[in-house]
């Protein structure tokens, strides 16, 4: 309580065993350390659901009646009765997770008995908030009700329908929300969490949890993609530093591991293959190791356990906490100007690692999207028909091409003039006539039969105008989707040209 005294000694070697508590309310202090009480445990989930649940009841009956004997206030009896419960049955939510992996029963789907178990402790009560145990019970719980309850939602999608229809306790809604929201943020960063900010912002309201969930949001802005990415100061085997900033130019891949972690030691032939098909292209594979045991790690590169560029975490550097990193092994992306692609990017093991890298190699290099056809349309600038929507008599696709190119941010041709084309380009006279008019800046293009401005290339041919744009692997996969899906208005054909 606030304003109590409390003095604990204890053991540094065996801290559970030499407890002392002296001060207010001693007696329940070391009543509470005494380890009197049990629950039922992992280990138990190898029983029967039936079985489980009987001898978690057991459990909480015999918990009940240590509690009984002791000389305590019937407020603290009240209090402890109610953070028993929960206590005690702390693994129900996750039994069939662990029984079918424990008795590999694998096909094991709960009964409504256990549903009638988990709905019956499973209150919706902001008084019981107070309580950790309740509040790590109502998480667990309600994530797998909600998941059996809303099976067509996913992510917070699913929450907020569950919450909506059953959770009247503002308060303890609010928790819910926020302790799903913040939990998908640390693990998955801010990326992608514009709907679980949205839930956030509809149900929290407490100072405290508004604040933590800023924080937490500076904090993974660090990670998001685009960002730059958090240094490094590494060493290689041979005592040379590196900073990320010595592999800028090109592509970064880094796998985080240590020779104790035999996850690492299994992804490191997949690295090694990674890096070897990739070996002409303009990317790093980096391995950064954070061993506590710089000699291990030393020894493993000398041997050729581990190839590639090999560093060492220097002590000193804060980049696991910037990557929030409490798990290896991590992978991370970078692209040539060291900002962020991924923060936690796929193994090298998984196929879409290569799939990934290869699309990127490939979006560097320039492709052309040619488009052969007669077109009719009178606009403004891209940026105004993004906006105004201006009408098209034919050929819309090709409008559709040019937006797309513009909307994923085609740099080169942003400031472009849309195409105002006669059905009818009968010379190169004609069509550089309609050049200089087209370009909203009037600027002369030059008389020669090619002409080039901010990247695209117009040529009359056949009486036929043929548009050709600069574009990346990417835009080429939109542009040509967007094809497909409205069909070639006024194109009689489109190709690529490498």
């Amino acid at each position: 309580a606030p304003g109590a005294q409390v003095n604990v000694s204890f053991h540094s070697k065996k801290f559970h065993e030499n407890i002392t508590v002296e001060g207010t309310d001693s007696n329940i202090n070391t009543f509470l350390n005494s380890n009197v009480y049990k629950y039922a445990t992992i280990d138990d989930c190898s029983k029967g659901e039936m079985e489980y649940i009987s001898f978690a009841d057991s459990l909480l009956n015999a918990n009940l009646a240590f509690l009984e004997k002791e000389n305590f206030s019937a407020e603290f009896k009240q209090q402890e009765t109610l953070r028993l419960k929960y206590y005690t049955y702390q693994i129900l939510p996750s039994f069939r997770y662990f029984h079918s992996r424990i008795a590999q029963e694998t096909n094991y789907v709960e009964s409504p008995a256990y549903w009638n178990k988990l709905k019956e402790l499973c209150v919706y009560d902001s008084n019981l908030l107070p309580i950790e145990e309740y509040r790590g019970f109502l998480y667990e719980s309600v994530s797998l009700l909600s998941k059996s309850e809303f099976p067509q939602h996913t992510g917070i999608e699913r929450l907020v329908s569950f919450i909506e229809k059953n959770v009247s306790d503002a308060k303890v809604a609010e928790y819910l929300v926020y302790k799903r929201v913040y939990s998908f943020v640390k693990k998955n960063g801010i990326d992608g969490a514009a709907k679980y900010f949205e839930a956030f912002d509809k149900y929290v309201t407490d100072p405290a949890m508004t604040e933590q969930m800023a924080q937490l949001k500076e904090k993974m802005g660090k990670c998001a993609v685009g960002a730059p990415s958090p240094d490094f100061k590494c060493t290689d085997v041979d005592g040379k530093q590196y900073t990320l900033a010595d592999f800028a130019g090109k592509y970064v891949y880094i796998d985080v591991w240590a020779t104790w972690c035999s996850p690492c030691r299994k992804e490191a032939p997949y690295l090694s293959e990674l890096e070897h098909k990739f070996r002409a292209d303009e990317i790093y594979f980096v391995g950064v190791s954070c061993d506590k045991n710089k000699g291990a790690w030393e020894k493993a590169v000398r041997e050729g356990e581990v190839k590639g560029i090999q560093l060492y975490l220097e002590p000193e550097n804060t980049f696991m906490d910037d990557y929030e990193i409490t798990g290896i092994p991590r992978f991370i992306l970078l692209d040539k100007e060291g900002k962020i692609i991924s923060a936690k990017a796929t193994a090298p093991s998984d196929p879409k690692t290569e799939e990934t890298i290869a699309a990127l190699l490939a979006a560097d290099k320039e492709y052309h999207i040619v488009a052969r056809g007669k077109f009719a349309y009178v606009g403004h600038t891209i940026g105004h028909l993004a906006a105004d929507g201006v009408g098209i008599l034919e050929g819309g696709i090709l409008r559709d091409m040019l937006l797309n190119v513009f909307h994923y941010g085609a740099e080169a041709i942003q400031r472009l003039g849309c195409l105002a084309v006669e059905t009818d380009v009968t010379s190169e006279v004609q069509s550089l006539h309609l050049l200089r008019t087209l370009y909203h800046n009037g600027s002369a293009l030059g008389l020669t039969h090619q002409a080039q401005y901010l990247g695209m290339t117009i040529l009359a041919k056949d009486h036929n105008l043929l548009l050709m744009l600069r574009v990346g692997k990417v835009l080429l996969a939109n542009t040509l989707l967007q094809v497909q899906h409205h069909g070639a208005r006024g194109i009689n054909d489109v190709y690529v040209v490498l």
